[in-house]
């Protein structure tokens, strides 16, 4: 098997400087607190998310986790009664090796359960027995995360100085038609070495991730050095993270960090299972931006489009760069252009 210890895939186990914005003096329009989150996103397109004041999130968090702990053990079989076989929408079911995994030559070792916003909302005959079982729990859920990345988004308009209508939260109504998803990983333990490592680099396809973890993985490449960091996991801290549609809606001001998940020792395995929640927000279908090919393209496309690139080889996807959206080229970080007639 490669190793993630290989010197295409450089890790020394260092740690990612990312900054903490509070979520708390966001909500109050703290004009301090907002022109750091304007350079957190300008800069790194990662940062710490203080969610010590905000509502039952941290205690839903904890519950999510057991549903995960006790979804994932069941067999593959079971799990796959879930599986929709569809990337581009809705709830469902995916197992690990799918898609290409963090090192060239290998595949993924990740699983996921996926629970669509609007299914959520609609209480859709589609979503999974889990997602059925604890309707309550989910429902909660998601809508925090929802009130939390549209504070987000406010914030940055306001920083931006748009009037209503060209406001990035206009642009990601709850009502409105997208791909908002919450999705539950699981890494799974290894007991032996396997040709399938962690979680591909790439930028995020959405606007926003509101990611939960206390466990290592998540690496960043550093925009300064081109190397790879670990995000340190922080007690009652999300993390959140800028991308390609958001980057693209700001006219490349903000940054989309390419990121990937991969074992954090020096056996290049996954030692123990490894869950993670993310709550992907996105763009309403039919909103339109350029992309980072110059192209006019809407989030809906955009979406089902780099969806195709994550099943693609690592050769293949290299040569095209949705994957990082245009952020990264053979390890190395790209500065984008920033448009001139957004």
């Amino acid at each position: 098997m490669s190793s993630v210890q290989s010197s295409e895939t450089q890790n020394d186990f260092s740690i990612a400087p990312l900054p903490t914005i509070d979520h708390a003096r966001l909500e109050a329009k703290d004009g301090e607190e907002t022109q750091r989150l304007l350079d957190a996103c300008k800069t790194h397109g990662f940062f710490y998310l203080d969610l010590r004041k905000v509502g039952t999130v941290l205690n839903d968090w904890q519950q999510v986790l057991r549903i995960m702990e006790k979804y994932f053990s069941q067999d593959l079989m079971t799990k796959m009664k879930d599986d929709r076989r569809s990337d581009t929408y809705g709830s469902s079911y995916e197992p690990c090796g799918t898609s290409a995994g963090a090192v060239p030559g290998t595949l993924d070792f990740y699983e996921t359960l996926k629970i669509a916003r609007s299914e959520m909302y609609e209480k859709s005959a589609s979503l999974p027995q889990t997602a059925k079982d604890n309707l309550e729990l989910f429902d909660r859920f998601i809508r925090a995360a929802d009130t939390i990345t549209t504070t987000i988004l406010a914030r940055l308009s306001d920083a931006f100085n748009l009037c209503s209508g060209l406001r990035f939260e206009d642009k990601h109504r709850p009502g409105g038609k997208s791909r908002s998803t919450l999705t539950l990983f699981r890494y799974p333990k290894q007991e032996v070495q396997e040709n399938k490592v962690g979680h591909n680099k790439h930028t995020d396809i959405g606007t926003l991730t509101l990611l939960f973890s206390e466990q290592w993985g998540l690496q960043v490449l550093s925009p300064e050095t081109s190397e790879w960091s670990f995000v340190a996991p922080k007690k009652d801290h999300a993390v959140i993270n800028v991308g390609d549609s958001l980057r693209f809606l700001s006219g490349n001001v903000l940054k989309s960090c390419v990121h990937r998940v991969v074992p954090r020792n020096v056996s290049g395995r996954q030692e123990e299972h490894r869950y993670s929640i993310a709550y992907f927000l996105r763009a309403e279908d039919v909103v339109q931006y350029k992309d980072s090919k110059g192209r006019v393209i809407s989030a809906r496309d955009w979406h089902d489009e780099k969806y195709e690139v994550f099943r693609l080889s690592h050769d293949e996807s290299n040569s095209d760069r949705i994957l990082t959206g245009g952020m990264e080229k053979g390890g190395q970080f790209i500065v984008p252009n920033i448009s001139q007639d957004e």
